[in-house]
Parts: C-alpha cells; structure tokens; sequence
C-alpha cells in the first residue's frame, strides 16, 4: 500500500504561523483560500499509474509575489531562531573579484559550509550591491562558537564593534544582539526590497544545524467579521478582503518572559 495526494482538497480562510514564544502571526480571509494537504491510501498497482507531477513553471511569476515570500521567509527564519551576532561582511578587491556574483557565491558557500562543520554555526546571511550598483557586500545573523575581536568602536548606542578574524575575504563587524527577536527580524527584512536583486540566483542564504525554516503553522476555519483586526486589506485583483494580525513587539517580549520565567517547553518542528 501507499499514499498519493487526493483530489478533494479542503480549504481553509485562516491560517496562523505560530512562533516558539508562542506568538501568533494570523491571516483571515473572506473565503477559504488556504488549501490543506489531503492523502488517500492506494494499493500498488494505483499507486504505479499515479503520473509525476511537472515541475511548476515560476516564468510567468510575478516578481512583486516572489519578494514578499522572500521577506516572510527572512522574519520566519530570523524570528524562530537564536542568533547571537548581526554582522557585515565586506569584500576586498585584492582578495576577491567584489564584482563577481559567481565567484563570490562559490567561495561563500565554502565558508558557510566551514564554518557549519567548525564552529556549529547556523547563520542567515543576505547579499547587497553597494550604492554604486556594482561591488557587493552582506548582512547577516549568525550564531556559533566564534571567538569575536573588540575593534575598538562602538555603536551610536554605544554597543561594542567585533571583528571577525575568520572572515578573510575583506572588512568584517559583529555586533551582539540582545533586543528584542521581533525587531531583530523585521530589521533583518528590510535589506530585502522592491530594488533586491537575486544576486546569488536566490534572496539569501540559510543554513546550519538545526536551523529553522519556518513556524508550526495551521490551518483554521473562522468567522471573518467577528474577528477585530486593525486594518482591512483587498487587493484590486482579488475579489475577497482579508485582515492580518501581526506580531506585537511588547507582548512577544512579555509571552517570551513568562515561558522562560516557568520553564514552558517550545514547540517542537519537524
């Protein structure tokens, strides 16, 4: 016996990304918009005429759609995990060709995956042109055992600049998180914008051990009028209205508190 994924869908007008403080991210449509996966069981022989499905054409995707799954990807990623630095890393002319996206993605990916084996690093890390268009440089989080070096400055709020001995490739900061998870993540999106071009042939990069991806989310049934929300969205090419209900800052931080304050165990991700 085996499963396939059944015609008969069910749709769902809510769906709720739940984060490990227990905060809630929540859209609700006017009507059910949100499909979830349905498997029926098959006998072997079924199973063998089930066709494969055909690779999905993104060529006709609109570039707009792309971005903000990108930017929700980032705060998913940034949010849901405990990074320990914001850093930049600059590159330098005589050590790399800082015009190359191929050269730098190659060596890059290098260091990354190093790092990872050596110093258990998990990390997010997200590729910008210069102002001039043309030489590039990152941003990023990043946690692991690294072994930062005082540079000497300080923030205009007066946080200690690290460098990062183990970037070799040019100028490097690290600098301690220690705010708020929400705010760290919404800064973190802004660096994905309407100008954002895939350098790499992707938004960013991600990984590490035990890196995570995405929420808990589930898929709700609820009555779109009964729920208060502060703003109304429609869409001029939708004929439907939904309302989304963001994280609060504050309550993040207090729900946050409280969990570690009684020793709540954290949602467990697959």
């Amino acid at each position: 016996m085996g499963f396939r994924q059944s015609e008969n869908l069910v749709y769902h007008n809510t769906k709720a990304k739940i984060y490990p403080d227990g905060q809630q991210k929540i859209m609700v449509c006017s009507k059910p918009i949100f499909k979830s996966e349905c498997w029926e069981q098959v006998d072997k022989y079924e199973q063998e005429k089930v066709p494969v499905s055909k690779p999905k054409d993104m060529s006709n995707e609109v570039r707009g759609d792309s971005l903000k799954r990108a930017k929700e990807a980032c705060f998913d990623i940034a949010y849901c995990n405990e990074f320990r630095w914001f850093i930049t890393w600059t590159l330098d002319q005589q050590k790399i060709d800082r015009f190359d996206p191929k050269e730098i993605s190659k060596k890059l990916r290098k260091f990354l995956n190093h790092k990872v084996e050596r110093n258990d690093a998990w990390y997010i890390v997200i590729p910008e042109y210069h102002s001039d268009g043309k030489g590039i440089h990152m941003h990023g989080l990043l946690s692991g055992d690294f072994d930062m070096v005082d540079s000497g400055k300080e923030t205009s709020e007066g946080k200690t600049i690290y460098n990062m001995p183990q970037w070799k490739y040019g100028w490097s900061t690290a600098i301690e998180l220690d705010g708020s998870k929400v705010a760290v993540a919404k800064y973190i999106t802004k660096y994905v914008t309407k100008d954002f071009k895939k350098i790499f042939g992707s938004f960013y990069y991600a990984g590490g051990k035990g890196l995570i991806r995405k929420p808990v989310v589930q898929l709700l049934d609820t009555d779109f009028e009964a729920v208060k929300a502060d703003k109304i969205f429609k869409p001029s090419e939708w004929n439907i209205k939904y309302k989304y209900i963001d994280i609060n800052e504050q309550a993040a931080e207090n729900t946050a508190a409280i969990l570690r304050a009684i020793g709540e165990v954290e949602y467990v991700y697959g």
